[in-house]
């Protein structure tokens, strides 16, 4: 809740102005997020907030592969004497 404070401008003590400019930001920086970081998802066609633009996540997501495939095993690969031997 904004105080009286806030909508009337008046020079008083430098905590009041702190929290005038902490109530205007309060209100103010989600507004701006939503705004500026919608994206429409395209698989449902809704807007989502997005954080990380479309080519930084693939570029992250090109980085990460080799790291999580070879945390899950690695690739499968056919050894022919290992085949015969066991």
């Amino acid at each position: 809740m904004i105080s009286h404070h806030c909508i009337i401008p008046r020079k008083g003590p430098k905590a009041t102005r702190l929290r005038c400019r902490h109530a205007l930001l309060s209100l103010l920086l989600p507004l701006l997020l939503q705004l500026s970081g919608c994206a429409v998802n395209p698989v449902t066609g809704e807007k989502e907030l997005t954080l990380v633009s479309e080519p930084q996540e693939l570029a992250i997501g090109k980085k990460q592969y080799a790291p999580s495939r070879q945390m899950q095993g690695g690739d499968y690969r056919l050894d022919p004497a290992l085949t015969s031997y066991v």
